[in-house]
């Protein structure tokens, strides 16, 4: 198999693409237009390298982008336990950045692709670490951690789940040919930058015009008296409940992205809790204290929301194992017009660092937990097994629908360490933290992993690029974590209004919607998310609003 020369005007016409020798007929039938995995490519155009995609530019990008993605996603997190990968946000944005820098040696799909990869492993952080989830936990339960504790955990468990990634991309990915819609939409939307520049263009514009709009609308907030909720006319019976409208760009954002059937379902769960069963709880003398208490309808509430929440998470989960016993009964998706095996990269990831990188990651997680949280050894590697065996769930669920049950994992993990430890809540919390997050982080190294069988690329350097991607992505989201807890108080229908916008302009104007729904809601995140961060800041400075002067 022979590599392309190093990209210079004058060996234009002498390239050769890198494909491998089954893949060959088919791309050379379809005019150079079939990816392995019999999608539509862009390799090569004859002009990009993939031997030299490693550069420091490609990294330094990555965890630029990526550093902005773990410091929205800590905001979005705590504001509603949800997290974005940011795979397709990164590639675009990290495209359209030497788009515009216009560098001798112009920014190759490759190496848009071991940015995206970084960014993405950064970015991911924040749910590895359990930054929107046990670590709030445990400071709502009296117990903070420090931020090197934190960051230790942090590297620890990330670094397991993607090595837990690396022997399940022959069987997922190679033979099973899974599909991992994220991971083929951000291999799809690297094909469309290199294919179409005013299209990548238009989508790098959109997504810029929001962020910025974001941004200057959540600053704006701060300093001048922009409304920040518009209340809602229910009556004296229902004010005290908060029905309101608040205005966060992020949490509209993520109505447009999640689209109006979840937005709806959010809506009439709402409304019912604080509609219906507050009230009630409240005329019963059920919870006496003040609404938005926890001894008031707030702490009421919480229990059969909390029921809900696990009853359906494990519910998923079942469903999930059930489809994957009838998938491996049946073989891999699409068997039946399955396609010939296509040659894989001859760079593979060493064995000898998965074996030697799992059992140094290993060790430090239970050092970690031993010494920081006071946790049993043995507790820890019964974490850590469950998470070995459940990341073979999540990767084969993000294979085929894109959705990771991490949920369902955390609640068999509780379930688990209610028997093993009772009453011990730290170590419900954190144990059901190292199996979720290390099945978390698998997932995502299988989709990077998935866009890069499509682009042909070195699965070994995608690997020592999510490895970079980590520890700046561990310390950004912890630092910003712990400027949220010290600025902000720990612990919405607005995301309905954003599946509203969303719903609209599908109709209205659905090609438009296609082409950067995505793109203007990264937009929106991303720009709220960093605002919050800048805000957090000011207050901590003690920097008064104007409007106070």
């Amino acid at each position: 198999m022979e590599n392309c020369p190093t990209w210079s005007p004058s060996l234009a016409r002498q390239r050769r693409k890198f494909t491998p020798p089954q893949a060959e007929s088919t791309a050379s039938k379809a005019g150079d237009s079939e990816g392995p995995d019999g999608g539509a490519g862009i390799i090569c155009e004859d002009t990009w390298d993939e031997s030299d995609c490693l550069t420091p530019r490609a990294l330094i990008c990555g965890v630029a982008v990526g550093s902005c993605v773990a410091a929205m996603n800590v905001s979005l997190g705590l504001k509603t336990g949800w997290g974005q990968g940011g795979s397709v946000t990164a590639a675009v944005v990290s495209y359209a950045i030497f788009q515009a820098l216009k560098p001798a040696l112009p920014f190759s799909p490759y190496e848009v692709n071991i940015a995206q990869t970084c960014a993405s492993a950064c970015g991911t952080m924040v749910a590895a670490g359990g930054l929107s989830s046990a670590v709030p936990a445990l400071y709502l339960l009296g117990v903070p951690r420090s931020c090197a504790t934190l960051i230790c955990f942090s590297l620890a468990i990330a670094s397991l789940g993607c090595l837990f990634g690396v022997p399940l991309r022959k069987p997922m990915i190679v033979e099973g040919q899974y599909r991992f819609p994220e991971g083929t939409t951000t291999y799809n939307t690297i094909r469309a930058m290199y294919a179409s520049g005013a299209e990548s263009a238009s989508k790098a514009l959109a997504l810029f015009q929001w962020f910025v709009a974001s941004f200057t609308f959540s600053i704006t907030k701060y300093f001048l008296p922009v409304p920040s909720t518009v209340a809602f006319p229910v009556g004296p019976a229902l004010s005290p409940f908060g029905f309101a409208l608040e205005l966060d760009p992020m949490l509209v954002s993520i109505g447009m992205m999640v689209g109006p059937a979840t937005c709806a379902s959010l809506a009439l769960g709402g409304g019912f809790a604080w509609g219906v069963l507050a009230p009630a709880a409240q005329l019963m003398n059920l919870c006496p204290g003040p609404a938005m208490a926890m001894t008031g309808a707030r702490g009421f509430i919480l229990w059969p929301g909390i029921t809900l929440l696990t009853v359906g998470a494990l519910a998923q989960l079942v469903l999930a194992l059930v489809d994957l016993v009838k998938s491996m009964r049946q073989g891999s998706p699409g068997a039946a017009e399955k396609r010939p095996p296509v040659e894989d990269h001859p760079e593979q990831v060493p064995q000898a660092v998965v074996r030697w990188g799992l059992l140094l990651a290993s060790v430090g997680a239970m050092a970690t937990m031993k010494i920081a949280f006071g946790l049993p050894v043995w507790h820890t590697a019964v974490a850590l097994g469950l998470s070995t065996v459940l990341s073979y769930v999540a990767v084969r669920c993000v294979g085929e629908t894109n959705i990771n049950p991490i949920g369902g994992i955390g609640k068999v993990a509780q379930l688990l360490f209610a028997a093993l430890a009772p009453g011990d809540l730290v170590a419900n919390v954190m144990h059901a933290t190292v199996a979720a997050s290390g099945a978390s982080q698998a997932g995502d190294m299988s989709t990077d992993f998935k866009t890069g069988f499509l682009l042909r690329a070195s699965p070994w350097k995608q690997f020592r690029a999510q490895l970079v991607g980590v520890p700046f992505g561990a310390v950004v989201s912890v630092l910003v974590y712990k400027l949220f807890e010290r600025a902000y108080d720990i612990g919405s229908i607005t995301i309905v209004l954003g599946g509203l916008v969303a719903t609209l302009w599908s109709r209205l104007h659905p090609t438009s919607f296609e082409e950067s729904n995505q793109e203007v809601g990264s937009g929106i995140l991303a720009g709220s998310g960093v605002a919050t961060v800048i805000v957090a800041i000011l207050t901590l400075s003690g920097v008064p609003p104007l409007w106070t002067r």
